[in-house]
């Protein structure tokens, strides 16, 4: 079937030449792809993605790895952990008709690990594993290693072990950096001969510009999206000429659709906040007030028009954002009517999650204000805890809102055994410790 080959295809292919030439080093074992700039990461998650298709232009075996790097000590054995799972998936996913299969009929063995080595338990599994695949002349298997932790001395510390364990000439380990942040430097400084450094010619402004190009100029989406993308670049380079230029090319296109199509609201919503946050970052106050006041009053149009969870969860936002902004500026009173407006907003289409964040600044902003009251909004705030599932509150800040409230006089408004009674089951018996350890979690992270 005929596919129209993209601006992305290309790169894929022109990029596949150098891997081709970068697997075929003998001394290799770890390929490092190093980007230009962390945007380009994004280029560089698509290949790894294609090396896992049936048409990619390398005959590797590649296995993406997704494991987060804990520590050492840990992650050989939980890569080992994921692979079975890959392997289990593979071998009892449905097929379809006409293709070939062949189960694999593999696992690793957990008694190759070594005191000495960290990575010895991993690297003699895989080294086992590409052998016993029998692979034809020319390819090799690729683990990707994505480590998804910034605990970067750990993780040069195992790719050292690994090189020392001894990888397999059927084996390319492959790893990502970027010059804005060379993670590996070090490492391929140390490991010339074994460490293979490719790096990707890609444009990531130019190639997401042609996207979003693409498509049926009579839809106004379209042109609105690239001069969306491009006005992304403009605040990224901190161009305040083009930021003004795309947009205002973005305000117009989705206002002159807004009649047509009220859904446009939200994007002008959005638009507004992040042009008062680029203004912001240009110092330039009076254009990051008027944008979010526009934000503000853009949020109460389309009543009529949109879904009531809709309307109210835009409010939220926009009132919560300039709430912020007014605190930033001490302006104390204004924060606090704009926290609590984002906080009613949010009641009314049942979004806990953000209501308790409202109710977290309304606190701290009351604190600010002389006869202020902290307590009401955070106790508030505390009792939404029962109507929020304990995984999501891990992800949002109720946890901050509850450190807030243990630092104010609140047994006048709710007692011990009330609080108890909500956050014994999120946290356990022993819930002021837990709380206390979720604060200082990232605290004293592995360097």
């Amino acid at each position: 079937m005929y596919r129209e080959t993209t601006i992305v295809d290309q790169k894929l292919e022109d990029f596949s030449e150098k891997w081709i030439e970068a697997t075929e080093n003998k001394q290799g074992r770890i390929i490092r792809v190093h980007a230009k700039r962390n945007e380009d990461i994004e280029f560089v998650d698509t290949f790894f993605k294609y090396l896992l298709s049936p048409e990619s232009l390398p005959d590797d075996i590649a296995f993406c790895f997704e494991t987060e790097f804990s520590s050492k000590d840990t992650f050989s054995k939980a890569l080992l952990e994921e692979l079975e799972e890959i392997l289990n998936e593979w071998n009892t996913a449905e097929k379809a008709e006409g293709i070939d299969f062949e189960p694999i009929d593999w696992k690793p063995d957990y008694t190759l690990e070594s005191k000495d080595n960290s990575a010895n338990l991993f690297i003699a599994n895989i080294n086992n594993f590409a052998e016993s695949l029998n692979l034809e002349k020319g390819t090799v298997l690729t683990p990707v290693l994505m480590f998804y932790s910034n605990k970067t001395k750990a993780i040069n510390n195992w790719l050292n072990d690994a090189l020392d364990a001894g990888i397999s000439p059927l084996v390319r380990i492959a790893i990502c950096d970027t010059e804005e942040n060379p993670v590996f430097g070090k490492l391929a400084l140390n490991h010339s001969n074994q460490l293979i450094t490719v790096k990707p010619e890609v444009d990531m402004d130019n190639i997401m510009a042609q996207l979003a190009a693409s498509g049926d100029p009579k839809d106004p989406a379209t042109p609105y999206r690239y001069s969306f993308v491009c006005l992304i670049q403009a605040i990224g380079k901190k161009d305040k000429k083009l930021v003004k230029k795309h947009g205002d090319e973005c305000l117009k296109i989705a206002t002159d659709n807004v009649a047509k199509n009220p859904y446009w609201i939200s994007q002008l919503i959005g638009l507004y906040m992040m042009l008062s946050n680029a203004y912001l970052a240009f110092k330039d106050k009076k254009q990051m007030y008027y944008y979010a006041d526009s934000a503000v009053a853009v949020s109460q149009m389309g009543e009529e028009f949109l879904d009531s969870e809709i309307y109210y969860r835009q409010q939220g936002q926009a009132f919560l954002y300039r709430a912020g902004i007014y605190s930033m500026e001490k302006q104390w009173e204004k924060a606090l009517a704009d926290s609590q407006a984002a906080g009613a907003a949010y009641e009314a289409c049942n979004d806990y999650v953000l209501q308790v964040e409202a109710f977290r600044m309304e606190g701290y902003i009351a604190k600010k204000i002389w006869g202020g009251d902290p307590v009401t909004p955070l106790v508030k705030g505390a009792k939404l805890g029962t109507l929020i599932a304990p995984d999501v509150i891990e992800a949002s800040s109720y946890t901050m809102l509850i450190s807030q409230l243990l630092k104010t006089d609140y047994q006048k408004q709710i007692s011990d055994e009330e609080l108890d009674s909500i956050l014994i089951p999120i946290w356990g018996q022993e819930w002021r410790d837990e709380l206390k350890k979720i604060s200082e979690k990232y605290l004293f992270e592995e360097g």
